[in-house]
């Protein structure tokens, strides 16, 4: 997957991390599993028409935030990062307004450069799925990743989480979701 990344970043030429491309895959497969971006409400379910997709930022001080890139599929690779750095500088600053951290439909959490290799998720009020990807593992001489998805089960059963999650794994690997 490293080299994937490498490859999109270059040809971009942008700074693409393995939790950038996490973020823009979830947002690709999301509207093809429309369950993923549900609410359960007291009626039934809501269905979000787009991904607004929350990213889980640790601070310094202990503190998580989660800010939200509204209509994420709706955006270019390039601006996706952007908003994503945007973001991330604003939250360094701890100038992120509550409009930055309202409305997200899915979440996603990165653990990537922690050592940690199993992530399980928790999933944000409000929300159906939150997709988590650890520390990769060496695997032989393959290196891999773990993707793991915290999901209600009053919206998605198992088999539906699981379809998701593997067109996320596709996705990140090789399938074909994002403008190269």
């Amino acid at each position: 997957m490293e080299l994937r990344v490498a490859k999109i970043a270059e040809t971009h030429d942008l700074m693409l991390s393995v939790s950038d491309w996490l973020v823009a895959t979830v947002a690709r497969c999301a509207p093809r599993h429309p369950k993923v971006l549900a609410s359960w409400q007291d009626d039934g379910l809501f269905y979000h028409s787009h991904p607004h997709v929350g990213f889980a930022l640790n601070q310094a001080n202990g503190d998580l935030v989660v800010p939200v890139i509204r209509d994420a599929d709706e955006l270019e690779l390039l601006d996706l990062v952007g908003r994503i750095r945007g973001l991330q500088k604003k939250a360094v600053r701890h100038r992120l307004e509550p409009k930055d951290l309202m409305g997200g439909t899915i979440t996603v959490t990165s653990l990537v450069g922690t050592g940690v290799q199993q992530v399980f998720p928790i999933l944000v009020p409000g929300q159906a799925a939150i997709v988590a990807i650890a520390e990769p593992c060496e695997l032989g001489p393959v290196r891999a990743y773990a993707l793991t998805l915290g999901f209600d089960h009053r919206i998605l059963n198992g088999a539906e989480a699981a379809a998701f999650l593997s067109s996320v794994a596709d996705g990140m690997t090789g399938g074909e979701l994002h403008d190269e």
